[in-house]
């Protein structure tokens, strides 16, 4: 049961480091994307349907995100 412990403190530790790397880098890198778009002069970029599109792409680059931490993770701890 001990063993038990020690994996789940391990879990919540790396879980906290990574929640802590990547909500930084998510709202730096979705601030800076909408104040582009919302700046630029980009036929299109100013349309109603493009808000959800922004939406449904960050939603792909949160799974893109996962998806690049995992494999290495995965690869250096087996």
């Amino acid at each position: 049961m001990a063993r038990f412990g020690r994996h789940w403190h391990r879990y919540e530790t790396a879980y906290l480091l990574l929640a802590g790397l990547a909500t930084p880098l998510v709202l730096s890198v979705h601030t800076v994307v909408s104040f582009d778009f919302a700046v630029g002069i980009v036929p299109g970029w100013h349309t109603t349907i493009f808000p959800p599109y922004f939406r449904c792409g960050r939603h792909l680059f949160r799974i893109a995100m996962v998806v690049c931490l995992a494999i290495p993770i995965r690869a250096i701890y087996g």
